[in-house]
This record gives structure tokens, sequence and C-alpha cells, in this order.
């Protein structure tokens, strides 16, 4: 999100939970509520948001109504909700995208205040589950994007690694379409507290022999009832 660069106490929080996260695999946070409300997290999660810009959700508050109220008002006010735990989102405003075919596609649009809570969590959570993905998993990871993964593919034809066949039959076998998610493991039937959620792999525009993204990943539960 947005193109920031993250301040030295959040890179802190996260290295140091990115390590312990990677260090043991079967560790499971407990205390990582606290961090979300953290005035540096909530700060930088506004500043995210706000390179982002985008449209108000169903309160009809922009970024210039909160400028005009006070950013650090209102951010405090926010964090201030998350300690106390009273905050609640918002409903989702639904708004329609005319489709190059004609139709309609949703969209929910979800309030600044919902977004920037969002945003906290993710900066917080992130470098956790970001140290249970495989390498060949690319789809929505910092710093591993279109360009890498398109030298991973050219590695794998280079090596005719088995992930080439694998690849080749999964396409042939129809059109996937664009931006789909695929179950290829299927979710244990325990739910979110199982180690292990599910596997999925995802393709971007893979269509006759040739697929254009491949990714796999395992999302383990690491947090409590808290987050």
């Amino acid at each position: 999100m947005g193109n920031l660069s993250t301040p030295k106490s959040v890179q802190k929080l996260q290295k140091a939970l990115h390590a312990k996260a990677k260090a043991e695999a079967g560790y499971r946070f407990y205390a990582l509520y606290d961090k979300i409300s953290r005035a540096d997290i909530v700060a930088y999660a506004y500043a995210q948001c706000r390179s982002n810009k985008g449209a108000p959700g169903v309160d009809g508050q922009d970024f210039a109504d909160i400028e005009a109220y006070g950013v650090q008002r209102w951010l405090g006010e926010l964090a201030l909700a998350l300690r106390q735990e009273t905050y609640r989102p918002a409903p989702i405003r639904r708004v329609f995208i005319p489709k190059a075919n004609g139709k309609l596609m949703p969209l929910g649009i979800s309030t600044l205040r919902d977004r920037v809570c969002m945003t906290a969590a993710m900066l917080v959570l992130e470098p956790i589950f970001e140290a249970d993905l495989p390498p060949e998993q690319y789809a929505y990871r910092a710093a591993r994007g279109r360009p890498l993964l398109c030298r991973s593919r050219v590695a794998a034809v280079a090596r005719k690694s088995p992930l080439v066949d694998l690849l080749t039959e999964q396409a042939e076998q129809g059109d996937w379409g664009c931006a789909g998610r695929y179950p290829v493991g299927g979710a244990g039937s325990g739910g979110p507290t199982d180690a292990r959620a599910g596997q999925y792999s995802s393709c971007d525009c893979a269509r006759g022999t040739e697929a254009e993204a491949w990714a796999t990943g395992y999302i383990r539960h690491r947090g409590s009832g808290h987050v």
C-alpha cells in the first residue's frame, strides 16, 4: 500500500515479530491487540491510506474532513476506541463499476476509519504470516511482485522443473480467467483454529498452455481470540 518509508519504530516491531515467527513455527502470539493501537502504527496506517486516496464510505467522511477535524485528534480517538475495545466497524458502502462487457462489478468501500484500522492490523499481522509463506508464493506480498514472478517462471522453464508440467496440465484443462484463487488442498475441518487453514493456488490470465502466475500458500493460525 502506498509508497512511503516505514518508520523505524514500526520496522523494529515487524522485524521482531517476523524473527520470532520464523524461528518458532509453532509459536502462538497472544499479545498483539495492543500493538494495533500504538501511536506509530495508527499514524503510519493513516499515511498509507492517505497516499492511496480513495472514496469515502457510508459515513461520507473523506480525508479533507479528517484534516479539518485534526488528524492527531482523529487518530487519538481511534486508538482510544481500540484500547478500550469499543471500536466497531461500520457497514460497507456498495457501489457498482461498469465493465467493458456492459455488466456491473460490485465494489465494497469501507469508511476511512475502518481502512486505517485494517491497515494497522495488517502492519502487525503481515510479518507473522509472511514467515509461513513458501518462496513460490508471490500474490499480495511486499517486494514480491510480477517482475520477480516472471523471473522465477523463466528459471523454472530453464531447469524444466515439475512445476512446468503441472502448470501446463492445469492450463490445458481450461481457461482460468484472471485473478482467480482455486483451492488445491481444502481447509481443515476445524476452521481457523487449524494449523493450516488451507492451501490455494492463484493465477492471472492463464490460458492455453501457458500459466501467467502460480502461487501456493499455507495460512497458519497464529493469533489468539483478540485478533
